[in-house]
C-alpha cells in the first residue's frame, strides 16, 4: 500500500474517531442500524394507543410503522431496518450485527464500527481513480477526502444510507474494469462488463441503499455514452447486467411491494409536484454556493447562516469554487470531444445534476441534498490540483519543475483548510445548546441509569431524541416514544399539543412517568417543541397530576453550559376529576 494511502488512512480513522464521540446523537440516524427499540404512542380518536413494536414482550416477526425504520424484523429484542424509509433499505447496514460485542448497539459505538465504510471507501476510491486516471491523481483524492468535512461527518455518523450508494457504485466500476492487466483494466477498448452479473448486482444494491443513486447512475451512464464507452457490450452482457440488477434492487423493491408501494409513490409524487415551482437566478446562484458550503464546511450546517471560519476557511471554499469551474470548463470540453478527460466530464455532470435535484426537486433551502458527491469532490480538487502542477511545469515555473511536489503540496494547503474545518466545527459541538447536544445525551442516560424508577415509563417527546435513550442504555432503559401523538396538531397551536398531554396522563398505566423534554431546539425539532413543558405542565394541574422538574442536563464536557435537556416527573398526588 502507497506509503500516502496509509497516511490518509490514520487521518481519517484519527478525525472520524474523535468526531464520532462529540456530534449529536438523534434518531434518524439511530433507525438505520440494527438497535433496540422504543415503543411508539399513537394518538386515535381522542386517545392513545401502542403500536405493535419489536419492543413488545412477544413481537411479531416484521412490525410496519409511518416513522423510521418504516419496516424492521423482530428478532433477540433487536428492530433490524429493512425499509428506512421507502426509497432507503436498512439490510446493506446489517453488518453492524457483527461488531455487536464490540460496540454494544450503542449509537457511539456504531459510528465507530461505521469508520471502517470510510476505510474502505478511501481504499477503493484509490484504486479506481488510479485505474481510470493515475497514481498521483489517486493520492490527491485521498489525501483531499481523508480530512473532507463532508466524508468525515458522513462516516462518523450513522447516515451511511447517503454513503452507501457510492461505495456500490465504486465497487461495480472496478467490476466494469476487470483485473489489473486485462483488456478492459488497462482503460482501453470496450468498456462492457468483465463480471456482468456482478455489475448488475452491485449497481442494484447500489439502489437499494439509497434511491439517490439514480442521480449518480444518470451522470455515469450519460459520460460513457457520450465518450462512446458503451460500445461493443454484447447483449447476453446486457441481459446478465439487468438480472443482477434486479436481484440487487428486490431488498428494497419487495417489502415496498409488501406495505403496498404507497410510501414509494407518495415520494414520487412529492419531489414531482416540485417542478412546477419556479427557479431564479437568485436560487441558481444560492444552490452553487451551497455546493462549496457542503463541500467544504459541512459542519456549518448546524448554525443558521453560513459564515467561513476565518481567513483560512474563506481561501479553502475559494480554492474548492476554482476546482468545481475548471471541472465544469473540462466537461464542456468532453462533451463536445475537444478534449478533457472523462472523469472529469463525470464529477462535472454530478454537480450539475445534484444542483438541478436540489433547485427542483427539493423545497428546503439550504438544501443540504449533496452528501453522495461527498467523493466526487475530492476527485474534482485533485483533478483540478493535479491539471494545475502540470500546467506550472509546462511553463518552467520556478519550483514547478516536479508536478507530484507541486501538486501534493497544493492539495495539503487544500487539506489543511478542510481539517481545519472539520475540527473548528467539531470541537464546538460539546457546547452547542441543542436538545441532542452529545454531553447532555450521555448525563440523561447516566442519570436515569444510576437513579432507576421501575415503576415510571419514560417517555421522549420529539422525533429527534426518540430511541436514543434506548440505544445509550445498553439494555437497561427503554421508553415510550410520543413525538407522532403530536403530528395532527398545527404548528403554533399548543392547545392541541396541550390537550394530546392530557391523553397522555389519562393513559392506562401511563403514570408514574419521567418525560423528556427539550430546553434548548434544535433546527430540526418539531416546531412547538419549547412549548411542550408549559403544556404538559398545564395538562398535568387540569389533572390534578403533580409536575416536577427531576433533573436539567446542560451542554459542555463539565456540564456547566446552558441547559439542553430536561427531565420532569408526573404521578398522581390526588384522584383525577372527571
Amino acid at each position: 500500500m502507497p506509503p500516502l494511502l496509509v497516511l490518509s488512512c490514520l487521518l481519517f480513522l484519527g478525525l472520524g474517531w474523535w468526531t464520532s464521540g462529540r456530534t449529536p446523537a438523534h434518531h434518524e440516524e439511530i433507525s438505520t442500524f440494527p438497535t433496540r427499540p422504543a415503543r411508539v404512542l399513537v394518538a386515535n380518536d381522542g386517545a392513545l394507543e401502542v403500536e405493535p413494536s419489536c419492543a413488545d414482550p412477544n413481537p411479531p416477526v416484521t412490525v410496519s410503522s409511518e416513522g423510521r425504520p418504516e419496516l424492521a424484523v423482530c428478532t433477540g429484542g433487536l428492530s433490524l431496518p429493512v425499509l428506512i424509509a421507502p426509497y432507503a433499505s436498512g439490510i446493506p447496514h446489517w453488518h453492524s450485527l457483527l461488531g455487536w460485542p464490540l460496540h454494544a448497539g450503542t449509537v457511539f459505538g456504531l459510528r465507530r464500527w461505521g469508520l471502517l465504510v470510510g476505510l474502505l471507501s478511501l481504499l477503493l476510491i484509490h484504486r479506481l481513480v488510479r485505474r481510470l486516471k493515475d497514481e498521483l491523481t489517486a493520492d490527491v483524492t485521498t489525501l483531499v477526502l481523508c480530512v473532507s468535512p463532508a466524508f468525515i461527518l458522513l462516516h462518523a455518523t450513522l447516515l451511511q444510507y447517503e454513503v452507501a450508494p457510492w461505495v456500490f457504485l465504486m465497487l461495480a466500476g472496478l467490476a466494469v474494469l476487470g483485473p489489473e492487466g486485462s483488456e478492459q483494466g488497462s482503460g482501453e477498448g470496450s468498456a462492457g462488463p468483465r463480471r456482468p452479473l456482478l455489475t448488475g448486482l452491485l449497481t442494484g444494491l447500489a439502489m437499494t441503499s439509497n434511491v439517490k443513486a439514480a442521480f449518480l447512475l444518470v451522470a455515469i451512464v450519460f459520460v460513457a455514452w457520450r465518450v462512446k464507452a458503451l460500445r461493443g457490450i454484447p447483449m447476453a452482457n446486457v441481459g446478465k447486467a439487468a438480472v443482477g440488477f434486479v436481484l440487487g434492487l428486490a431488498p428494497l423493491w419487495g417489502p415496498n411491494l409488501m406495505l403496498g408501494g404507497g410510501g414509494l409513490s407518495q415520494q414520487i409524487f412529492k419531489r414531482t409536484e416540485f417542478l412546477a415551482r419556479p427557479t431564479t437566478l437568485e436560487d441558481l446562484g444560492l444552490e452553487l454556493v451551497n455546493v462549496v458550503r457542503f463541500g467544504t464546511d459541512t459542519g456549518s450546517y448546524m448554525t443558521a447562516q453560513w459564515e467561513p471560519l476565518g481567513g483560512l476557511g474563506i481561501a479553502t471554499a475559494v480554492l474548492f469554487a476554482l476546482a468545481m469551474l475548471y471541472v465544469l470548463v473540462q466537461t464542456v470540453r468532453v462533451l463536445g470531444s475537444w478534449g478533457g478527460h472523462p472523469l472529469e466530464a463525470l464529477t462535472g455532470c454530478l454537480v450539475i445534476g445534484f444542483v438541478l435535484v436540489s433547485l427542483e426537486l427539493y423545497n428546503q433551502r439550504p438544501a443540504a441534498n449533496y452528501a453522495p458527491l461527498h467523493g466526487s469532490f475530492a476527485i474534482m480538487v485533485a483533478m483540478a490540483v493535479t491539471a494545475a502542477a502540470r500546467w506550472l511545469q509546462t511553463r518552467g515555473v520556478p519550483g514547478g519543475k516536479s508536478p507530484r511536489r507541486t501538486a501534493l503540496a497544493l492539495a495539503s494547503i487544500h487539506a489543511l483548510g478542510l481539517a481545519h474545518s472539520t475540527y473548528g466545527r467539531i470541537s464546538t459541538a460539546d457546547d452547542v445548546p441543542l436538545s441532542i447536544n452529545a454531553q447532555a445525551e450521555r448525563r440523561l442516560v447516566a442519570h436515569l441509569i444510576e437513579h432507576p424508577e421501575p415503576t415510571a415509563t419514560i417517555y421522549t417527546t420529539t422525533y429527534n431524541l426518540a430511541g436514543v435513550i434506548d440505544s445509550l442504555g445498553r439494555g437497561e432503559l427503554s421508553t415510550v416514544r410520543l413525538e407522532r401523538v403530536f403530528n395532527s396538531c398545527n404548528d403554533g397551536d399548543t392547545q392541541c399539543v396541550e390537550t394530546r398531554f392530557g391523553w397522555l396522563i389519562d393513559h392506562p398505566g401511563a403514570l408514574p412517568a419521567r418525560v423528556v423534554l427539550p430546553a434548548s431546539a434544535t433546527r430540526t425539532d418539531e416546531h412547538d417543541a419549547m412549548a411542550y413543558e408549559s403544556a404538559l405542565a398545564r395538562a398535568a394541574e387540569r389533572a390534578g397530576v403533580t409536575f416536577t422538574v427531576e433533573e436539567d442536563f446542560a451542554v459542555g464536557v463539565d456540564g456547566d453550559g446552558p441547559t439542553a435537556i430536561r427531565l420532569v416527573r408526573l404521578h398522581r398526588s390526588r384522584p383525577h376529576a372527571p
